[in-house]
């Protein structure tokens, strides 16, 4: 890890800020020549992600995040008359609605994706 820093600053949610604080308080109980601070930790924990596990979790990261209202009006754009509109966005929408099923269903809940329907 380099010593320089760049102009990245990162606002945490609050689990996020709970966790950090567990894995500081973790490593200063467990080593007592142990220096970390939360800004050194997280560049620690960003730069190891991206080395180790970036590239196997991307699909995941991108589908968490994935921008429902974005796709539609992309989709929407791309038609060029009613019945072609019609068709991209019922493809569109079910589309969306196996997203959602899929979503849900990782959360462990059956009994969610029963009840969207």
């Amino acid at each position: 890890m380099t010593e320089s820093t760049h102009g990245h600053r990162v606002l945490l949610d609050a689990k996020a800020s709970q966790s950090l604080d567990k894995m500081l308080n973790t490593l200063k109980q467990e080593g007592e020549f142990i220096r970390i601070n939360p800004n050194k930790l997280v560049s620690w924990i960003v730069e190891n992600f991206h080395v180790n596990r970036f590239s196997s979790t991307k699909a995941e990261i991108a589908k968490s995040h994935f921008n429902p209202r974005a796709y539609l009006l992309n989709v929407a754009s791309k038609a060029t008359n009613g019945d072609e509109a019609k068709a991209l966005l019922t493809d569109a929408l079910a589309k969306l609605q196996i997203n959602k099923k899929k979503k849900t269903k990782t959360k462990g809940s059956d009994e969610k994706l029963a009840e969207d329907h």
